[in-house]
């Protein structure tokens, strides 16, 4: 139980990077604008530390609940793929905490753009990469999974889900290839990574609520019920047998 509760805790840490951060860029009055600026800009601005706080903290409840999901990946008998990309993904989002991204020329307003870009941004941008392939690797390792499990119709959801992920980031770089500016603001980029969070949010607790929380049929089951104290004519046979 203590496995499927600690598994659990993945898919409300991915939800609540959703939200926090919509929340978050929604709410402020300085020019943030959802559908334009990816989520790792809300690291600036005078609420900066909120963005900060909130890529740090589920990625590391990810990280954790990837312990629990590898331990439950292997009680159902399915491979370790899942609980390895959960654990990349958290990894990413610590990582972006720790080195945040440049600001752009739109966000935050004021500040001061560095013409190249920094080593802190660097190892960013190299985060940033590496989670949009989690998130798609993570929906492909479930379908091979959910295969495993003889749940096919799933398995094809979660494969639809990893092309949806490939396929919205390959058409963010060619809208940004093709805009005047060649920018990724330009784009939409904002509204692009959001749509791949929101789909790795809607598999992974898809997935918890339908396989990871559910008993293997070798699983033992412990009765824990109060025993009832015997009757008095239980008490009576006993003594008489003695």
């Amino acid at each position: 139980m203590s496995d499927v509760i600690g598994a659990g805790s993945g898919p409300v840490a991915w939800v609540a990077l959703v939200v926090v951060s919509t929340l978050d860029g929604a709410t402020r009055a300085d020019g943030y604008e959802l559908a334009r600026h990816w989520v790792s800009l809300l690291s600036h601005g005078d609420r900066g530390w909120v963005g900060t706080l909130n890529l740090a903290t589920c990625g590391a409840v990810l990280l954790l609940a990837s312990v629990a999901i590898h331990r439950r990946s292997r009680l159902l008998g399915t491979g370790p793929g899942v609980a390895a990309a959960v654990a990349v993904f958290a990894t990413t989002l610590v990582v972006a905490a720790a080195f945040p991204m440049d600001p752009t020329p739109s966000y935050p307003p004021g500040a001061v753009v560095p013409e190249l870009m920094s080593v802190p941004a660097r190892i960013h941008a190299v985060a940033g990469v590496l989670a949009v392939g989690a998130t798609a690797g993570m929906c492909l390792a479930g379908r091979a999974a959910l295969h495993q499990l003889g749940r096919d119709r799933a398995a094809r959801v979660s494969g639809w889900c990893a092309t949806a992920c490939a396929g919205m980031i390959s058409a963010c770089s060619v809208l940004a290839a093709l805009s005047p500016s060649r920018s990724w603001e330009a784009a939409g980029a904002g509204a692009f990574q959001r749509g791949v969070v929101v789909v790795g949010a809607a598999w992974i607790s898809w997935y918890w609520w339908s396989v990871l929380r559910t008993r293997p049929a070798d699983e033992p089951v412990v009765d824990v019920r109060p025993v009832a104290p015997p009757t008095r004519g239980a008490r009576d046979v006993v003594r008489g047998g003695r």
